[in-house]
């Protein structure tokens, strides 16, 4: 597998559990910047999070216990994140 994502809007999501075992979504929106990236094996972008303190958006992605798996979705979808917390009982962190 080997392309670039899409210019435009994006959701990363991590799926992990809180402190206490209950599952949780970090979710994070922000855009793929069109910017061309060297040719690696698989799927890759610059995302840049609708943050503007990447310390801070990173120490609070840390603090909700988020992991180096995430996904990268196209489009805007916290609220399709925030049904799906809804109806497993999950919670939702939006950083």
């Amino acid at each position: 597998m080997d392309f670039e994502f899409a210019p435009g809007s994006a959701t990363l999501i991590n799926l992990n559990s809180d402190a206490n075992g209950q599952g949780q979504l970090i979710c994070i929106h922000g855009e793929i910047e069109d910017e061309r990236m060297p040719a690696v094996d698989g799927p890759r972008a610059v995302f840049n999070p609708h943050r503007s303190d990447i310390r801070e958006m990173l120490t609070s992605y840390a603090y909700n216990g988020g992991s180096h798996h995430l996904v990268l979705v196209c489009g805007d979808c916290r609220n399709i994140v925030g049904r799906i917390a809804k109806l497993t009982g999950w919670k939702v962190a939006e950083i």
